[in-house]
């Protein structure tokens, strides 16, 4: 019978994923904020550990539609041996009765 060789990806540190939802009675506001699955991982392929995090929230107040906001970050490294290269992004929606408004910060 065929060998299955050793995994080609290994994750060094595993970031598990969890969701939070809060209520305030008193404002009505809801806030749910989740972070994804993810964590470093080393390609022995190729050698490249990329490694990654992420955050959302999306915030709306009881009765009020234009009180949505949604904001999300996130950073994405790549390495290989002495290089490396790292990507971190925010970025930040809401809306008025006419349009959306998108912000985001890129570093």
């Amino acid at each position: 019978p065929p060998r299955e060789g050793p995994p080609h990806s290994v994750w060094l540190t595993p970031i598990p994923g969890e969701r939070r939802v809060e209520y305030d009675a008193e404002t009505g506001e809801q806030v749910i904020t989740t972070t994804p699955a993810d964590g470093v991982m080393t390609d022995h392929a190729d050698g490249l550990t990329r490694g990654g995090e992420a955050l959302d929230r999306f915030r709306l107040v009881e009765g009020d539609p234009l009180s949505a906001t949604v904001e999300s970050e996130r950073e994405e490294t790549l390495s290989r041996g002495e290089w490396a290269v790292r990507v971190h992004t925010r970025s930040r929606m809401t809306a008025d009765a006419h349009e959306f408004c998108v912000v985001n910060h890129l570093a």
